[in-house]
């Protein structure tokens, strides 16, 4: 489920309705709903991860599932990142 702006409200339903994971813009996915959605078992993802920061401020919050524009670009990020 995608939430543009995610709500503890939107976890609860979605933990409820049994859904395995919940989808967020990265700049309105605070890492406090972060932290609630992993707690009631949500794998978080966030969208659109187009730039180096985007993909460092996933990495800080656990989130693995990107949503991107750039695939070749985040590919390069995520190596870079890998081996840095």
């Amino acid at each position: 489920r995608f939430e543009p702006f995610v709500t503890a409200k939107h976890i609860e339903m979605c933990a409820q309705a049994g859904i395995e994971e919940i989808s967020g813009h990265r700049l309105t996915f605070r890492p406090r709903m972060i932290k609630k959605a992993k707690a009631a078992g949500l794998e978080p993802s966030v969208g659109f991860v187009n730039s180096p920061n985007a993909l460092a401020h996933c990495r800080k919050h656990g989130i693995y599932r990107l949503y991107t524009d750039t695939v070749p670009e985040l590919k390069g990020w995520i190596e870079a990142a890998n081996n840095g």
